[in-house]
């Protein structure tokens, strides 16, 4: 149990001093029979790419979902929240852009290819819609208009996870995508002139990792915190109660 509650404590670190993330789980249900409602929050910090230059960004995701375990060994998942947008550093150049909360979704689906005690091998796949984000600041001395339009992700990859002193510690390699387009409308404060185009993103690299626990507090409440490195490493959590 001591080695189990310092595991909970570099999660909970991690969690504080680096982003938080969208929680994959492990590869089994949260329900195998029936339906489960979790409550998380997420805090994504990415690196994107446009045109070769480097974009940061951050994203605050409180979020409620919605599992259907289809059987023991495969369910699906809905997730439904509000997220912003904070850009801080656009074309590697500092800036404050930023937007308010707006509607995302999330649908996913996983299951356990096999279950042999304490190994099980499982798969995740799922894919996030969000809104358009927009805001007007400075950029090198030009007032600038941003929109960030068409923002989708898609994340998919293989879940290993052994039970451990009654709890789920589970993890592997995951592929992710993130793309969208953004609009520039630059106006030029001597000339008055303004020159708009369209370029799009995409997220650093492709190929990541993740490692996570589940922790059963109770019958019907199920806690995770998980760990995830991709263009920035991130961390999240979420309850799942079980009906």
């Amino acid at each position: 149990m001591k080695r189990f509650l310092r595991v909970i404590a570099i999660f909970a670190y991690l969690g504080a001093t680096n982003a938080l993330a969208g929680v994959i789980g492990p590869a089994q249900p949260e329900n195998s029979s029936g339906l489960s409602l979790g409550f998380g929050y997420q805090q994504i910090s990415s690196e994107w790419e446009i045109d070769g230059s480097d974009v940061e960004t951050r994203q605050q995701m409180p979020y409620i979902q919605l599992g259907l375990g289809a059987s023991k060994h495969f369910s699906i998942y809905l997730q439904g929240g509000i997220a912003d947008l904070e850009v801080i550093k656009l074309f590697d150049e500092k800036t404050d852009a930023e937007d308010d909360f707006k509607p995302f979704g999330t649908v996913g689906i996983k299951g356990l290819f096999t279950d042999r005690k304490p190994l099980g091998i499982g798969f995740f796949v799922q894919g996030s819609y969000f809104s358009d984000y927009e805001d007007e600041g400075v950029l090198n001395t030009f007032d600038t208009k941003l929109e960030f339009r068409k923002n989708w992700e898609t994340v998919g990859g293989l879940v290993l996870q052994a039970e451990i002193e009654g709890a789920l510690l589970y993890g592997g390699p995951m592929y992710y995508l993130r793309e969208g387009e953004l609009t520039l409308a630059i106006t030029d404060p001597l000339l008055g002139t303004t020159v708009e185009s369209t370029v799009d993103y995409e997220e650093k690299d492709n190929f990541g990792s993740f490692i996570g626990i589940r922790w059963p507090i109770t019958k019907t409440l199920l806690l995770d915190a998980e760990v995830q490195f991709r263009s920035d490493t991130a961390a999240g959590g979420a309850l799942h109660f079980v009906f």
